[in-house]
């Protein structure tokens, strides 16, 4: 199962891994695909459902820059957590701007990701009236009306705002672990660490870190579940790769 499956199969209960593209649309580099109807197609200048499709692509703008903008802020945590795992930064600076990420950044992050949800409910409903329109002269090409019928239904639902406050809790735990960490509190980081695998399980610097703490519990076996886990999602975190290989011995 992939990084994206395993994450969205989690934060959306049991069900099997094609569910995964529903909220595919909120990963980065899946903003766009022909298959949802949010990559513009050859659409004819008449036609049925062709004038509804146009029409959802001012939703559609809207919808990716929120999730531009969440992803950004995202990225410049994920940048100071992947620094200090790999020996960078002087703990009171690294410390101060993971509050400040935390708290202000992520809040924002929230926003605009529960706004993209909510523009991409009503694009999608856009996108369901042109197939609609459309079967009854020539069905649309390219568009799946299943993975729009299931996107629509879970966004009805509201799984994408639960996925949304998940999300961004699980960030939330990964930094404020961090912070904990710095502080010298490494009990407090390691329960924090691990609420972050549990809410973001696709982030490979989430069970890094775990198995770093496991490690410094004297939890050898668990730290290296955690590692592996972490390179099996990031295969080019080269400080993961030399602590599993360091200790190889004491995972026997």
């Amino acid at each position: 199962m992939s990084p994206l499956a395993l994450a969205l199969t989690l934060a959306l209960g049991a069900g099997p891994a094609p569910q995964a593209d529903v909220f595919e649309f909120l990963s980065p580099g899946h903003a766009t695909s022909p298959r949802d109807g949010s990559a513009p197609l050859e659409w004819q200048a008449e036609g049925a459902g062709q004038a509804q499709l146009r029409l959802s692509l001012g939703l559609l703008k809207e919808r990716n820059e929120a999730i531009s903008n969440a992803e950004m802020l995202t990225q410049a945590l994920m940048q100071t957590v992947r620094a200090f795992f790999e020996g960078g930064g002087e703990k009171a600076q690294v410390r101060q701007r993971l509050v400040r990420l935390a708290g202000p950044s992520l809040d924002e992050v929230r926003e605009s990701l529960l706004t993209a949800v909510q523009l991409e409910q009503k694009r999608i409903t856009w996108v369901q009236r042109a197939l609609d329109l459309a079967d009854t002269e020539q069905p649309l090409q390219g568009v799946d009306r299943d993975l729009v019928g299931r996107r629509a239904a879970a966004l009805q639902a509201g799984k994408g705002a639960e996925l949304v406050e998940q999300r961004v809790r699980g960030y939330r735990s990964l930094a404020s672990g961090l912070v904990a960490y710095i502080d010298g509190d490494a009990l407090s980081a390691l329960e924090k660490m691990k609420a972050a695998t549990r809410d973001t399980p696709e982030v490979s610097l989430a069970h890094a870190y775990l198995g770093s703490l496991y490690y410094l519990f004297q939890q050898p076996a668990y730290a290296a579940a955690e590692w592996r886990k972490a390179l099996e999602l990031d295969p080019r975190n080269t400080a993961v790769a030399a602590a599993l290989k360091d200790h190889a011995a004491e995972f026997k």
